[in-house]
Parts: C-alpha cells; structure tokens; sequence
C-alpha cells in the first residue's frame, strides 16, 4: 500500500530494514513491541500488522486516489475481504505450499528447500526439515492434513469466485476499481501460484482476477528490487519497517532462513 501511494506522489516513504547486526532494540519497540514485520512509524502513529497498515494508509493517504475506499459499502467490503484474506488464507495457505506440490515436483522452485524436502541434516540452528516444520505449524505434516488444506482451499476460493461472478461486469473485490481489498487479498493469494496453475482451473475469474491485480497494472519505479522481481505488485512479503517523515536507519536482513 505505502508503495501504491507513493506511485501517485501520495506520499513519501522510508524503508528501513533491520539486520543481525542492528536488530530490534528499546527504540523499536517501542513502536512495535510484537517484534513482527512490517511494522510502520507514521509521524508518530505506530502501528503494525500488514493488514492494519494497509487499511491505515488508504484511509489517511489514499482518499484523493482510486484505492480508499468511497462510502460505508466500499469500506465494509475492504475490511470485509481484508479479514478474510487473514482468516481464510494467510497461515494455511503457506502451509499448504510447501507441503502440496512443491513436495512431489522436481521443476518446482521449492524443491530443494530443506522445510519442503525435509532432509535430515540440521540447518545451521541445527534443526531439520521436520522440525522446522513442527515449529511453524505446531504439527507434523501428514497426506490427511494436506488434504484438509486443499479442501479448505478450494472452499475459500469457490466463495471468492461466487462473488466475482454475482459483481460482473465489475472486475475488482469491492468496487469497479482497484482498492484496498484487492492489495490485500492479493498480496496473500499470490503465494497459491507455488501450487500450480491447475489450482485456478476450477475458478477462472478467480484466475483473472489475480493477474489483473499482480501483473496488468504499472509498478512503481522502485517496487521491483532483486529480491522482488517477478512476484508483481502484491506477490512479495518482505520484512520492513516503513517510516513516513522520518530519517532513522536501521536495517533487515531480508535472506533469512525460513
């Protein structure tokens, strides 16, 4: 979101990662005691949790832009589809990708990643694949809960494509533009093109919608760095602190083993 505003001069932005060698410190949290990415330093307004930003920025900034939301309907269907996004989404579809295809497909581009795989040798922290896996999920993998999450998945996704399909001629979540909803049900639903373009079949408007929202639309000149290329405007989750009016520097690793 603060890269969407910036693009239409909306506002000025300060990324300021952090680092192993300068991480979390007395003064960030006092901005962010959660000590989770992103977290956002708004002239003294401090807030995080991604969707919380995002929905922030486009009341605050956004209102002179296609992205805010216009009236009490538009708003209810942003949070609406924001929350939903978090709840229907998010953890389980992570989840879902790196224990569904990625598993199984030699050309996948997780196919070697030690949490995919789950090889024996510790990473450097010494823990293996399944451990890592334990860790993030609180339960081992297993075929039964994959199925579970496909299930889940295709659920979720049949009530999007619902929606889609009761709003044409509109093309877009909660208005007949680009919002707030859009940005952040996409920046989740990015992560589903890891399982395979078969996965969208079912839910063509779903499809289109997707790679309208990701790809059809100009990035801003400085949205797409190395680490982001090819992912599109909603598809890459990074670890940021933004800073709106502010020069402070800290830094972030961004390589982190996940």
């Amino acid at each position: 979101m603060a890269r969407e505003l910036e693009a239409v001069g909306a506002l000025a932005i300060n990324h300021v990662p952090i680092t192993r060698d300068n991480p979390f410190s007395a003064e960030t949290d006092r901005i962010n005691p959660n000590r989770r990415m992103p977290f956002l330093d708004d002239n003294g307004i401090h807030m995080f949790e991604s969707m919380a930003i995002n929905l922030h920025l486009a009341k605050r900034y956004g209102a002179s832009t296609d992205l805010a939301p216009r009236g009490w309907e538009e708003e209810a269907d942003c949070l609406k589809w924001s929350f939903w996004a978090m709840t229907e989404l998010d953890i389980k579809l992570w989840e879902l990708c790196i224990t569904g295809p990625a598993r199984v497909d030699p050309d996948h581009p997780w196919y070697t990643h030690p949490v995919v795989r789950n090889p024996d040798i510790p990473n450097r922290r010494g823990k293996t694949g399944e451990e890592r896996f334990f860790e993030m999920f609180s339960h081992p993998r297993s075929a039964i809960n994959e199925a579970r999450l496909v299930r889940e998945f295709q659920r979720s996704i049949g009530a999007m494509e619902k929606h889609l399909a009761d709003h044409l001629p509109r093309q877009y979540l909660a208005a007949d533009r680009f919002t707030v909803a859009d940005l952040n049900v996409a920046s989740n639903l990015a992560w589903a093109r890891h399982l395979g373009q078969q996965a969208f079949e079912p839910f063509p408007l779903v499809g289109a919608w997707l790679e309208r929202c990701s790809y059809s639309r100009p990035l801003a000149p400085a949205f797409e760095t190395p680490f982001m290329k090819g992912l599109g405007r909603c598809g890459a989750a990074i670890a940021l602190l933004l800073v709106l009016g502010s020069d402070r520097k800290w830094k972030q690793d961004l390589q982190t083993d996940m």
